[in-house]
Order: C-alpha cells, then sequence, then structure tokens
C-alpha cells in the first residue's frame, strides 16, 4: 500500500486510535483520518475520497451506522470506495447484516489487532485498485468495471462492488463451477462453513438486482456457483 486514504468513522475514541495507529504502522504511505461524527461523514467524504471507510456499527437502538453505510452506498456507486464495518459484536446474523447493509468485509471490535486491520485493509485497498476500466463480454452480458455495470440482453444494470465482483470471477470462467471460497475471493483465510455463508449472501443479493436474469447465475449443492452457459445462448 502506497499513498491511498483510508477514513475511519467510529464514535468511540480508543477503538478509532487504535485502528489508526495499526494503519500508520503499515508498509508503505497510508493517509489516515479520523470522525466520531456520522453527520460529517458523508460531507467528508467528497473531499477526502477516500480508498477505504472503515465505519463503526452497533447492534443496539442506535440504528445511525446502518443508515450511514448504506448512504456511502447509495450517495456514491460510482467510486472506487470499499466499507470494512468494525461491530461491536459477531452474534448469528450480524455479520450477514453488515453485508446486507452494503458493507464489503465485518471485523469484531474487541478482536482487532494490527496484523487483523492491516491485512483486511489492504485486502481492500488492492480489490478497489483492481477496478479499472475493463470489459468482459460472454454472449448476451458485458461487464463494465469502470462504474461497476452490466449490460444484459441490452438492459443496463448497476451492481455494487462486491456484486459486480462476483459476477466478474463466475464470468472469468463460465464454463465451470466455482467453490464458495473462490466465490468470495478470500482464499483459506475463512474457514469453509463461513465461505459457504457469505457465497450465499452476496449470490442472493446478485440474483436480487438480476431481477428477471436472475437465472443467469446457476448453483449445485455442495459444489458451488457458476454461469448459465444455456442462458448465454438464448
Amino acid at each position: 500500500m502506497s499513498g491511498e486514504r483510508i477514513l475511519i468513522i467510529h464514535r468511540r475514541q480508543r477503538v478509532r486510535d487504535r485502528i489508526r495507529r495499526y494503519l500508520k504502522a503499515a508498509p508503505g504511505g497510508l493517509s489516515v483520518n479520523r470522525l466520531s461524527d456520522d453527520e460529517l461523514a458523508l460531507s467528508r467524504l467528497q473531499v477526502l475520497r477516500p480508498h477505504v471507510v472503515v465505519l463503526g456499527c452497533r447492534f443496539d437502538s442506535d440504528v445511525d451506522c446502518w443508515r450511514l453505510c448504506r448512504s456511502i452506498r447509495r450517495r456514491h456507486p460510482r467510486r472506487e470506495l470499499g466499507i470494512l464495518a468494525v461491530v461491536s459484536c459477531l452474534e448469528d446474523g450480524y455479520e450477514s447484516r453488515a453485508l446486507l447493509e452494503g458493507a464489503d468485509l465485518c471485523l469484531h471490535a474487541e478482536r482487532l489487532s494490527r496484523d487483523v486491520v492491516q491485512t483486511n485493509v489492504a485486502g481492500l485497498v488492492q480489490r478497489v485498485g483492481r477496478r479499472r476500466d475493463r470489459r468482459l463480454r460472454l454472449g448476451a452480458l458485458t461487464l463494465v468495471s469502470q462504474g461497476r455495470w452490466m449490460r444484459v440482453r441490452g438492459r443496463k444494470v448497476q451492481l455494487t462492488p462486491t456484486q459486480f465482483s462476483v459476477l466478474w470471477r463466475l464470468a472469468q470462467a463460465p464454463e465451470r463451477l466455482h467453490s464458495a471460497r473462490a466465490v468470495i475471493g478470500y482464499g483459506d483465510s475463512v474457514p469453509p462453513e463461513k465461505a459457504e455463508q457469505l457465497a450465499y449472501i452476496h449470490i442472493h443479493r446478485l440474483r436480487k438486482r438480476l431481477g428477471e436474469d436472475s437465472g443467469l447465475i446457476r448453483s449445485v449443492r455442495g459444489i458451488g456457483y457458476g454461469l448459465d452457459l444455456k442462458w448465454q445462448a438464448g
């Protein structure tokens, strides 16, 4: 990492300072900014133009963090931006909600370490950096990385960064099925059970976005996901 901009949005100063300390110690030159006020976050995004946002989220009556997460994704759909959610706990369903609200990754606030923070932020930065103006054409499907959109049977569909990454991986080798780990792109760093859960969530969201063309994606229980070649030829 060199010169990438990171914005930390967290109400707890102790956590903000700890994450900043870990990132400042990372190899290369990171520009790290911190905010405690959610209301200022959206305006600061316009000025700072960060590569990654580290967003603190809680699971009690305070829903502002999730509203902010949705707003970042909605207001900056064309930006090259990754969101890392730092949540107060990781009980069943909480990580799923973070992903559904627009986060790319999710970490537990009390289990943060220098290696965990640096590795996950570096991974997000790397993924963001790869999203350039590339195009992939496959039958009735065209993927355009700049802006993260697809054209399917003449219909343009805007995708989120995660949805685009998943579909791009499937389209690069459409003739075969991809494992859950391959779909989410995390390799062996994620346990098989967690990979299955994350892949299911990502595919579900992608199919919902595709709407009438959701049949493009096929799944074989216990094996993985792929593209329907017969659909492509239709």
